[in-house]
């Protein structure tokens, strides 16, 4: 897994998937990503699937770090999970 901090004892100040941020923002790693013979994709595929905060907070980027993963079948589950948690009203706002 890529961790948050190379400081095992290093304080969490939010709810961020900090270990994805090469995934996205910052497209690093995407879906075939091998560097120097090591299989970064592979990588952050397992750092997605351990990552300590799933489908939060409302504004949440699993969706789309899985898109970039090539992880499909995850996308539209975190889609649907983020929706029927956030999206409170038939207009789509949430409380």
């Amino acid at each position: 897994m890529i961790g948050n901090s190379f400081q095992r004892t290093a304080s969490v100040h939010n709810v961020e998937n900090l270990g994805l941020e090469p995934v996205w923002p910052f497209n690093l790693i995407g879906d075939n990503t091998v560097v120097n013979g090591d299989n970064l994709t592979a990588l952050a595929q397992r750092t997605y699937s351990q990552r300590p905060y799933v489908n939060n907070p409302d504004w949440t980027y699993d969706s789309l770090q899985a898109a970039r993963l090539g992880l499909s079948s995850e996308v539209a589950g975190d889609l649907a999970a983020s929706a029927k948690t956030y999206q409170l009203y038939p207009s789509g706002l949430a409380a």
